[in-house]
This record gives C-alpha cells, structure tokens and sequence, in this order.
C-alpha cells in the first residue's frame, strides 16, 4: 500500500468516529430523558458515567474492527507486493539488458546478473563508479566524469565505451544509460541500463564500410545511379550518385531541385523522356533504354544512355512510383559510331576507288567507285586476286602488279598507270598506295586509292589549250605570245638575227560594237583573225591580245623592209570589204606599230611596248598607216606614264583648280551663266591646262575620279557664294563619255545637291557628240533622268561630230553649243558663215537655245546676234577667271550694268 492509500484509510476512519462521537452526544442524553423522565440529578449522573463506559466500550469495538481489517488488508497488500516483486527481479535477471538502480549518493541497491557480468557490477552498496575500472583505459576518465557530473547534476547518464573483460581476448561495446528518479520531487537516485552493442557495433561498421566500398564503387563508376519519383505528371530526381559531379559537372544538390533534369536536356530530345516516363507508368516490369543530350557543367550538350526500371516497393506513398536507373555517358562512343558510319558511307560513296588488298595479294574490301572503274561487280571482287583483276591488261600495261611491287619496295606510292578493265576500255588511274598495319591482330593490308583521270586529262589539255589560244579567234593570247617571243628573243640573240613585233588595232571597233552590238564585233574579229593568219609563214605567230588587238611576231627578218611589206599586206587584206551575218556591209581598217628586236628593245616588254606607241603614233595619222617605233616614240611614252601617274596623285593631293568663264546674252553682254574649267596647279608652280592632261585622264580611267571631284567642287563652291551673300549664276559642268559609262553619274549629281542643299536650276550640264555616240541608248536615258530632275542639259562641240538628227530630236537637251572651229570661220566666207546660220536655224527650229564658244572679235558677235544666237562665250568678254576674280566681275555687273556690246 503506498501513502496515498495510507492517507485515505486513516481519513475514512477518522471520520467514522467524528461522525460516531457526535451522534453519541447529541442523541445519548436525550435518550435518557426520554426513558427515565423522573429521574433526579444523581441519577443522571450515574447514567452519564455508565453512558461514557459504554461509548468507550463500543468506540473500543468499533475501532478494533476496524484496525483488524486494516492491518489484515495491509498484510495481503504487502503480500502481493513482495510478490510481484519477486517475479520482477525474477524477469530482470532473465533479460539480457543489464538493469541496476543507485540511491542518491550513487551507491547501488540492485543489479540484475546481466548488469553484473555486462558491467561489472558486484554487490549491493558499492559506488557505481568502482565498476568504471574495467573501461579501457582511454575512455575511463571520459566516463567516470560522465557519471559524476549525472550524479551531481540530478541528469541523465549515457555514454557509450569499451570494456576489457578477464578471459576475454577482445573488448566489448556497451551502451551505459541511467535516468534520474524521484519520489514526490524526492531525488531516490537513478535507474539504468547496461546494453552489450558489440555486435551491433561491428554489423554497423561492416556497413559503413559497405557503404564506403559502394561509394567507391560509384565514385570510380563511369555509370551514374539515380532514382525518380513519378508522382502523376511531377518527375523528380530524388537520389542520384555522387559521381554525377565527376562525370557531367553538375552538383548533387541542384541535380535534385524539381524541374532540373527536364532543364537540361536537349529540347528535341524531351519526347523520348516522355516516351519513357509512360512506359514506367503503363507498365510496371517494363525496362527502358533510351538515347538523349544532356548539358553538362560547362554547357555542352553530351550523349547520355538511359537504362531504367520501376520498382513499386521502394516507395511509401502508394501513388507516387520510383524508378530506379542509371545514365551512362556514351558521347565518345556515340562520336566514334557515327565516325564509323562516317567512315563506312565515306568508303561506300567516294568517288574515288579504294581497294584493299592482304599480304597474299587478294582482294579484300572494294568500294562502289572501284567497281565501277574495274567494270566487275562489287559483290565479286571480294577473294579476288590480284592478278585477276588484271587479266585483262596488256603485257606492256601490268596495272595493279607493278603497283604491289613497288609497295614491297617503298611501302608507299602515288603515280599514274594505264588500266585495262574488263570492259575492254583503258583508264588512266592516279593511285595513291599505302601499306596499312594492324597492331592489334599483327597483319598488314595494302590500301590503293584508285582515281580516274580520263576527264581531268581531256580538262587538263582543254584548259592548257585555254591557257594559251584566245576563245574566240583560236589565236595564242598574250601568255603563249610572251613566251614565244621570248624564246624567240633567245634565239635571235643567239644567231644574231632580227625580228619584228607588229602591234595590229583595228579602227573604230568599239563604235561599231556599240552600234551593231557585240555579236557582229565577234564576227569581224574573226573574220580578221582569218584573213591576217592568210599572211603568216609557219614560222610566223598571230597573236590576240584582247578586244580589237592584234600582234604579229615575224622571225628571222631580213629587213624593216620585209616588216614594212608584211604590215602593207596586213592592211590590204583587212581593207576588203566584209558582209555580216545580218546582210550589212562592212569594211576593216587598221593601225600597225612596228618595233624591231635589237633596235627598238631586247627584252619582251620593250618590243611590246614599243610597238604599242608605234601603234598610236600610226593611228593619229589615220587609218589605214603603220608606223614604226623611233626612241623618240619611246621617251614619249614614258612621259605619257609619267604625267598619268603625276595626275593621279595631284587629284588625291587636291593639286586641282577652277576657273569660271562667263557666258553672256547675245545682245547685252549680260553674264547669265559660266563654264567650269579645270586647271591643274602643279606643285612646281605650273599651271597645266586641260588640253594637257584631260586625253590622258580619258585614256587611264582617271576621267571619274577628276570628273568626281569637278562636280563636288562646283557644288562647294556654289554652296560657299549663297552663304556669303555673293551674287550666282547657273554653272556648267562638262561630263565625259567615261563617266556616263563607269559611274552612276545620278546618284553622284543627287548627292552633291543633298550635301550642299543646291537646286538643279543652279547647274548645267555640257556633253559632247562623241560622248553621245559611244553609247547613245544608254546616254539618251541617263540625260532624260537627269533632264527630269531639273538639270539644264547643253550639247556642247556641236557640228564636230557624228550626231544622227534622230538622235538630236529624242535627246532631252535644251542648248546647242556651236563648236569654235565654226565660230573662228565666221567672215571668211560665205560657205562657212552659211554652216554657222543653218546651225542657228536648226536650234531654232527645234526650239532649243544656241550658244557660241570661242567669240574672240565684235564682228562675230554681230554676226551672232543678227541671226539669233541667244548667248555667246569666249575672250571677247573674259578669259577663264579663279573664283575670287569671276565673283568681282559679277559685282562690277550687278553695280554697273555692261551696256550692249557695240556692233
């Protein structure tokens, strides 16, 4: 029984007499009165002695029953408890947990045996802390401080140490483990337990040590081990190998953040992933492969082969299903299969022929070219020998055998042989042969490459032959005539002979290419070519050098004379007259430049050259001369070389000039408008007229590049008199026939116009006849753009050309510019003085506005004005001025009006 109940019996019974003692006294003295009512005070008072005895009788019974049946409770209670206390020391000892219990000093009061043969715990009384003295020495003071500071503290005691117990060669683990206990806040001492974990402890080591062997395993494991969790449509990673850092690049940790896999795998790739993923749901024993990219850590997509099977069990939650599988990085072997496949298509679809042959001269792989080029069907030659294959050569043509010769010999070979295959036809073949080993099964193959050049020798020849002969006239072009000159050069030297390079150009060309067009200019070129090759000796070469040039190089001359007769012959030939494919008459004509080796050159670049300015030379004289090369001829070339390349750097270094010269109205002198001139300011301090240098700009090409900057300036300058205030008048800026053939001369006026905010009105433009007749198509529309976007347009050296009147009323000018020539013969005669009032007449008539240039006295300026020339130009109002000079005249105009110029 413990206190509790102690207090709850001793209550009942105390109230049990309280209640007794009182109904005793209250009840018993009314009880007497009502018996005995007569009786008197000494009556009562014997009845109130006896009453006492009487309650001390029954309180004395009541409280002995009551005692009796306590204390009798008490024993059975006790009874029990000694008892079950038996059967529980009974149990404890059975347990293999040993179980002791410490007072509050720590001295123990109970030990099963288990706890004495675990822990060593003796007998009852001893201090629990004498039993520590069979820890091992390394952890005894560990622990003994462990139970010390649990004892004082009122804590729990746990630790774990090793005993070392007698007969035992080994130690032994236990767990040591007691907890505080009290009775009513009451500290009695602890109760602990004593727990051998020896094997417990060896079976986690042999795990962890499992564990550290697997995580090696994979660690070194080309293969990464992952595990997914498919829950519906979520897909995560939800364990995966540390070895995914080694191999890919990616920490652990971020590969299982959800979502992550599907991140980095290559999009087209996704719907085998998702392929995959149905399959593990569809289907619970399924495995799947599948090949996909996988970005690794550095961003570079690699091939991942995906090997996966779905195991239900490992998963707790019911609807959530785990795959267990692993990723094997396969990129290089990936790249080495399509390399092999790579490699295969490349053997099969070459389009050179490879054969390869073993160490007995048997064939053992042929690709399709091959047997193309052997004309026996592939699936044969596989076996076939060698010698076979050339069954069908001739004796002087071995082929293949004299090819395994020369590789036992050298190991390596390349050269061309002749190959008769069995279909009869010979083949020349470039082979390239190499003796290939195998390390690994410690043979060796022969590999020819095997390549039909029938086609690139017949292309070789052909492309000799274009190499050398013009296309057109079959003649040899300017490389087969250098080299023949110079070996002919050689021979001469060395036999001391002459020879004579005659530089033939045919007269007018390209006018009558741009008029017939170039078909007809081909025929004629022919046709010259055949009749100037009905003149050649064998030993003789007729040479094109391109468009309308010829050469002729005559060998052992006698004479310039023989030179001379064969230019003459030439000349008379072409002279014949020629009729087109079209049915047109047409007549040849030519200019011919003799040079003589030694005399004009000994070099091949001399006598061309030579011969070269001969040709100009002859052909300023007019068609149909010849002209043979002089030093002075020579020096005048290279002074012409010399003033082209001095231009071409005073145009970059800005060494050109403008002057203005004034165009006036007719009657009244009034300025209305003026020329632009160039002039070049050399920087030796000469000025260079344009007749000195313009035909050379005209004949380099370097005519765009002046005519360029001759626009850009007018435009500068205009630009410059607006802003300042001065006075202006409409500038003409003449445009030659090159630069409405090499430049787009429209968007170079616009430009100028935009960039100096300048109104079409303001400029002119001044075009010869020869220029409009070069190419008059193209001419015509490119003034009638120009025409409709304001400009003025004047056709200037009018009368001095060969302008059609067909082409006079469909061009969009609006002046006509009466050459000097005419202007200067104007009271000479009547006959010229007539050709200068019908040109007049003829701008009148088609309505458009005459001007004459090169107006140097009164009476041409009379004879202007009297027949309508609306304005004049030339040294009777002012030479060509600098720009300061015109502007002053121009202020001297507008202060001082010039009165009409006298008759």
């Amino acid at each position: 029984m413990n206190s509790q109940q102690t207090r709850a019996a001793a209550t009942r019974l105390t109230c049990i007499y309280l209640i007794v003692g009182a109904a005793w006294i209250l009840l018993s003295d009314r009880a007497l009165l009502l018996l005995i009512p007569d009786a008197t005070v000494a009556d009562i008072s014997d009845y109130q002695t006896l009453k006492g005895w009487l309650f001390i009788v029954l309180t004395g019974l009541l409280l002995s029953i009551l005692l009796r049946r306590t204390l009798t409770e008490h024993a059975r209670i006790q009874q029990e408890l000694d008892r079950a206390e038996y059967q529980h020391l009974q149990r404890l000892s059975l347990l293999e947990v040993g179980v002791y219990e410490t007072d509050n000093e720590g001295r123990l009061h109970f030990a099963n045996q288990t706890a004495t043969v675990q822990g060593g715990i003796a007998a009852q009384g001893q201090l629990r802390e004498q039993a520590f003295e069979q820890v091992a020495t390394s952890h005894q003071a560990r622990v003994q401080a462990a139970w010390a500071a649990a004892l004082r503290q009122r804590e729990v005691f746990l630790e774990q140490y090793p005993v070392q117990r007698a007969g035992e060669s080994g130690s032994r683990w236990l767990i040591d483990s007691a907890y505080p206990r009290y009775t009513d806040t009451v500290f009695n001492g602890h109760v602990g337990t004593i727990t051998d974990v020896t094997r417990l402890r060896e079976a986690q080591e042999f795990g962890r040590a499992m564990e550290h062997r697997l995580q090696l395993t994979l660690e070194a494991s080309p293969t990464i081990t992952y595990t997914l969790a498919i829950d519906g449509e979520d897909v995560r990673i939800s364990w995966i190998s540390d070895n995914v850092e080694r191999i890919l690049g990616h920490r652990a940790a971020s590969v299982l953040q959800p979502g992550w896999w599907q991140g980095q795998v290559h999009p087209a790739d996704l719907n085998q992933l998702s392929a995959m993923l149905q399959r593990h749901r569809n289907n619970p024993d399924a495995e799947a492969s599948v090949l996909f990219r996988m970005r690794d850590g550095d961003g570079n997509f690699r091939w991942i082969r995906s090997v996966s099977r779905r195991f239900d069990a490992i998963s707790d939650d019911q609807d959530e299903l785990t795959v267990v599988g692993c990723w094997t990085d396969v990129t290089e072997a990936t790249r080495e299969q399509e390399l092999r496949d790579l490699y295969a298509a490349v053997f099969s679809e070459l389009s050179e022929g490879i054969l390869i042959v073993d160490q007995d001269d048997a064939i053992v792989s042929a690709n399709h070219a091959f047997s193309r080029i052997s004309g026996v069907a592939a699936a044969q030659l596989p076996g076939l020998g060698i010698a076979a294959l050339d069954a069908a050569g001739k004796p002087d043509h071995s082929g293949f055998r004299d090819v395994m010769d020369m590789l036992d010999e050298h190991a390596h070979w390349h050269g061309e042989i002749l190959f008769n295959n069995h279909e009869g036809r010979q083949i020349p073949l470039a082979v390239t042969a190499s003796i290939v080993h195998s390390a690994s099964i410690g043979t060796h193959k022969r590999v020819l490459i095997c390549r039909d050049i029938s086609a690139e020798k017949r292309f070789r020849e052909d492309l000799l032959h274009l190499a050398h002969y013009d296309s057109l006239t079959n003649l040899p072009n300017r490389l087969l005539l250098t080299s023949r000159l110079e070996h002919a050069i050689e021979r001469a030297r060395r036999k001391d002979q002459q020879l004579a390079v005659l530089f033939l150009d045919l007269d007018e060309f390209k006018a009558f290419n741009d008029s017939y067009g170039h078909v007809a200019g081909d025929e004629v070129l022919v046709e010259a070519a055949r009749r100037l090759q009905l003149n050649l000796r064998k030993s003789d070469t007729l040479a094109r050098l391109g468009g309308d040039e010829f050469i002729c190089l005559i060998e052992d001359l006698d004479s310039a004379d023989a030179a001379a007769t064969k230019a003459e012959e030439f000349i008379a030939s072409l002279a014949v007259r020629h009729t087109l494919g079209n049915g047109r008459d047409c007549f040849i004509g030519c200019c011919i430049g003799i040079s003589l080796f030694p005399d004009n050159g000994e070099s091949c670049d001399d006598l061309l050259q030579s011969a070269d300015t001969a040709m100009y030379r002859a052909k300023s004289m007019g068609s149909g001369h010849y002209c043979f090369a002089t030093t002075d001829l020579g020096i005048s070339a290279v002074q012409r070389m010399d003033t082209i390349s001095k231009l071409r750097r005073g145009i970059e270094q800005q060494e050109l000039l403008l002057h203005y010269q004034p165009s006036c109205v007719t009657a009244s002198a009034e300025i209305v408008a003026a020329e632009a001139l160039v002039r070049w300011q050399r920087p030796d301090g000469g000025l260079v007229v344009p007749a000195r240098f313009i035909p050379l700009a005209e004949s380099s090409g370097l005519i765009n590049a002046l005519g360029a900057w001759v626009i850009d300036e007018v435009g500068r300058q205009l630009r410059q008199w607006l802003d300042t205030g001065q006075p202006v008048v409409c500038i003409h800026i003449n445009i030659s026939a090159r630069q409405f053939q090499d430049q787009d001369l429209v968007a170079l006026l616009a430009d100028m116009l935009q960039r100096y905010r300048l109104s079409p009105m303001q400029i002119g433009l001044e075009i010869t006849e020869s220029a409009l007749m070069q190419q008059p198509h193209q001419v015509v529309q490119i003034l009638e753009r120009l025409h409709a976007m304001g400009f003025s347009i004047a056709l200037d050296d009018f009368g001095t050309g060969f302008c059609s009147f067909t082409y006079l009323t469909q061009m969009p000018i609006d002046c006509l510019k009466i050459d000097k020539v005419f202007v200067d013969k104007i009271g000479r005669s009547e006959k010229d003085s007539q050709i200068v009032r019908a040109m007049l007449e003829l701008a009148s008539t088609l309505g458009l506005e005459a001007i004459a240039e090169g107006v140097e006295t009164g009476l041409q300026q009379q004879f202007l004005a009297i027949n309508g020339c609306d304005f004049i130009q030339g040294y009777l109002l002012s030479r060509p001025l600098p720009a300061e000079q015109f502007i002053e005249l121009l202020l001297a105009q507008r202060d001082r009006p010039s009165p009409p110029l006298a008759p």
